[in-house]
């Protein structure tokens, strides 16, 4: 099973404190999330290094994915 993109945030930003520091957020408000908060998304992609769409699939395109190829 593949880890979940807040996993895998977790594990780029160190902790679970860095990425909720990262984030703005208490830890405890870290695991409480299904997925990422769309308006934490730019603050987590910054400071992971991981693009928003790894984050939020279902907000953001795949990065060099032109809207042509999806039609």
């Amino acid at each position: 099973m593949r880890p979940t993109p807040i996993a895998r945030a977790i594990e780029r930003a160190g902790s679970v404190k860095a990425l909720a520091d990262a984030a703005g957020v208490k830890p405890q408000a870290i695991s409480q999330w299904r997925r990422i908060p769309s308006d934490r998304v730019v603050r987590i992609s910054e400071a992971t290094g991981m693009s928003r769409h790894e984050l939020r699939p279902d907000l953001y395109e795949q990065p060099g994915a032109s809207p042509e190829a999806a039609a």
